[in-house]
Formats: C-alpha cells, structure tokens, sequence
C-alpha cells in the first residue's frame, strides 16, 4: 500500500524530518537529488515498484519487505477547475508495508495518490 505526503518545497523543515524518521535511503544518508532522479527513471520505464523493492530490502533492516519506507518524488498534478497542470512538487511516498500499520490505515484513510486522479477520477483502482 502507498499513502502520500505532499509537502511543497517552502515545507523544507518538515519534509526532512519525517523523511529522517522512516526508513528509507534519505535516512541511510542517500542525497535527495539523486533518489529522485532514480525514481524518475524507474517511473518513466514504469518500475517505481520495483524500486521500491530495491530500497525496502537495502534500508528496512530486519522487517525487510514489511518495512515502511520514505521515498522522495517528483509529481504534477492538474487544478481540478481548469484541468491546466500545476508546478511539480517534490513529495515524499510513504510506502506501507507493515501489515498493522496497512490495516490500522486503510480503515481510516483510504484514497488515491493524487496523480492518478487525472487519468481515474473518482472510480477504484483494484490491487487484485
């Protein structure tokens, strides 16, 4: 499961901070420039999960693929009124693997990253 945490570049201070508590290669001390570029790669060849694969393994430490991880990217998104793309934003994904923390979450918070609504509106995206 992946939730999302858009923080627009002006939120500097708190994007590090839960970037730094997570596990993930920002906390390894990977530089967030080059994490993104990897992730822009992987998007444009479509295996960001396998990238996240490659990162839980290399940072989750014991929980391995149970691990929830930070990972840094770059997203655009369309204004709902104009349908016109907004400036990209770096954002930091949370990738949920933990069984209890995907349970707890999915009870109370369940909806789609933002840049899928353009392409899906409002209908489900199945993982089965």
């Amino acid at each position: 499961k992946v939730m999302r945490g858009t923080l627009k570049l002006e939120d500097e201070g708190a994007r590090e901070a839960y970037s730094m508590e997570i596990a993930g290669p920002l906390a390894s001390g990977a530089d967030r420039k080059e994490i993104v570029k990897e992730m822009a790669r992987a998007s444009f060849e479509g295996k960001e999960h396998m990238k996240w694969e490659e990162y839980q393994r290399a940072h989750g430490g014991k929980a391995g693929m149970s691990a929830n991880i930070v990972v840094p990217v770059v997203r655009f998104f369309r204004e709902n009124e104009t349908g016109k793309i907004k400036m990209p934003v770096v954002q930091n994904n949370v990738v949920v693997s933990d069984p209890e923390d995907c349970q707890r979450l999915v009870a109370k918070h369940l909806q789609k990253q933002g840049h899928f609504t353009p392409a899906f509106t409002k209908s489900v995206i199945s993982t089965t």
